[in-house]
């Protein structure tokens, strides 16, 4: 994906990425480089948020089926960021 991103612009109009420090199932480097690209070469509002960067929390967060979820600190987080704003602490 990011050897296609620096040859296509995503096609939203606006795109958080959201990490995860610790996470064995993603490379946070290859995000970070995804948007740069993006960042250089759209018209889109890219942007991106890092505060859940807890070891506690892994790959599949938001699943609730998931064993390890942490719905209830990361739902609220989640919800704030796609209605625009900052999230709450």
């Amino acid at each position: 994906m990011v050897e296609r991103a620096a040859h296509r612009a995503p096609r939203a109009h606006s795109v958080v990425f959201v990490t995860v420090g610790g996470d064995h199932a993603i490379s946070n480097a290859a995000v970070r480089e995804l948007e740069r690209r993006w960042s250089r070469g759209s018209e889109a509002r890219i942007s991106s948020y890092q505060s859940l960067r807890r070891s506690s929390l892994n790959h599949d967060l938001i699943d609730p089926l998931q064993p390890d979820q942490r719905v209830g600190e990361t739902y609220p987080v989640l919800i704030d960021l796609l209605e625009g704003g900052q999230p709450r602490p």
